[in-house]
């Protein structure tokens, strides 16, 4: 698949997430489906914003996900430390435990 395919299928339009929402990193600092668990699919990364516990503004990176036929799920990461490798082994993790639990057909 040629590099806009990729960033197509990963929902981003080189910069810019599904619905317009602003991408957590630059496209080149993205999620990578190509170096993660075969079976997972990126539906969608954005930023999303909330509060902490003391009322403070708070913006975390939203990565929508699913794993083979199961999802969607989705996880939350900080953008202050937002690191895409540590995003994909979460994922990587979290995606070895659901083929554990509902191995492909």
């Amino acid at each position: 698949m040629d590099g806009a395919g990729d960033a197509a299928r990963l929902g981003h339009d080189l910069g810019t997430a599904v619905r317009g929402e602003s991408l957590a990193q630059p496209f080149s600092d993205a999620v990578s489906e190509a170096t993660m668990e075969p079976g997972v699919r990126i539906l969608n990364i954005a930023d999303e914003h909330t509060y902490d516990n003391d009322g403070k503004p708070q913006t975390k990176i939203r990565v929508t996900f699913k794993v083979n036929d199961h999802g969607p799920f989705i996880e939350y990461f900080d953008k202050a430390t937002y690191d895409s490798y540590a995003v994909e082994n979460k994922i990587d993790d979290f995606a070895r435990g659901v083929k554990r639990l509902a191995p492909p057909a």
